[in-house]
């Protein structure tokens, strides 16, 4: 069993994901050591931070792509 996300990142044309409808949605964790600190790192978890609110209340990757395009002209 994949992520939704996976359907839409990782599709190819010789795959086929089905959705089942009675799994409870799936979730991706970031963790790091707190021991370990740089900008590259705090960067990134800033960015995955932002990428999961808006596509926890869009639910799709269209919407997530309109506001990573928005995100990125502001950068």
């Amino acid at each position: 069993f994949l992520a939704r996300s996976a359907s839409v990142f990782y599709s190819h044309p010789d795959v086929v994901y089905v959705p089942v409808p009675d799994l409870t949605p799936d979730q991706v964790c970031l963790a790091t050591a707190a021991s370990h600190t740089s900008p590259v790192i705090d960067d990134f978890i800033t960015g995955a931070q932002t990428t999961a609110e808006i596509t926890a209340e869009c639910g799709n990757y269209e919407m997530w792509q309109q506001a990573s395009d928005a995100v990125s002209q502001h950068s």
